[in-house]
């Protein structure tokens, strides 16, 4: 959003001010599959995102944690209605000047226990969102858009014809995503808001809170990082 969390809040004071629409670019809040999983949620006991890539040379002036993991520490806290009571990170340097491999554990007030791991030291590019809860486990893919639901069953069955038992001890439920272009849908509500047509998906006051936890992280991985 803004290079220090000072500089964000007179961003918003300005456009709070100027009655403009500030709208900052975290487009996998228009991913279709993170719009099904608010339907979904329900008091996660865990949550752990996983958003993994190749290193890029291009990217030398941001480490891993303003450069990745801050869209899912974006996604978690406004997924999670609960402040935070303990945060602690920890990274390391393999490419650059700055953390390429970060790993942060967030406990929230309700109990809810969070787990943020971004590298770009991996040679495969992977972007999950897996929820824990008491009668599910959510496993979301970014860059499919799609949700799988498993579920415990306890039903025994009996295949009478060459008494074959078996017992179906889970299923997976697919979820229908709608899928489109999230930085289509961005934009078409970034206009829409403008217009007056629809109100921010995301309160600038979350949008503040996102970088000062972002810059939380870091500084715990500064104290502890070679």
């Amino acid at each position: 959003m803004t290079q220090t969390v000072e500089q964000a809040q007179e961003l918003v004071d300005l456009a709070e001010k100027k009655g403009l629409i500030l709208q900052v670019g975290h487009v996998e809040r228009f991913n279709g599959a993170i719009l099904e999983i608010k339907k979904i949620i329900d008091n996660p006991f865990f949550i752990e995102t996983k958003r993994l890539a190749p290193y890029n040379p291009r990217i030398s002036d941001v480490g891993v944690v303003l450069d990745l993991m801050i869209h899912d520490l974006d996604i978690i806290l406004n997924l999670i209605p609960s402040e935070i009571k303990s945060l602690h990170a920890r990274g390391l340097k393999t490419f650059s000047e700055y953390e390429d491999v970060a790993i942060a554990l967030i406990q929230f007030e309700s109990g809810t226990i969070a787990n943020l791991v971004a590298s770009r030291a991996t040679q495969n590019k992977i972007r999950l969102l897996t929820i824990t809860q008491e009668k599910s486990y959510v496993v979301l893919d970014f860059a499919t858009q799609d949700i799988d639901i498993y579920r415990m069953a306890s039903s025994a069955y009996l295949m009478t014809k060459e008494e074959l038992k078996y017992k179906q001890e889970s299923f997976v439920e697919k979820i229908f995503v709608h899928k489109d272009n999230p930085l289509k849908l961005e934009q078409l509500h970034f206009i829409n808001c403008i217009l007056g047509n629809e109100e921010p998906l995301v309160p600038n006051s979350k949008d503040i809170l996102t970088l000062t936890y972002a810059y939380q992280i870091l500084d715990d991985i500064h104290k502890n990082i070679n």
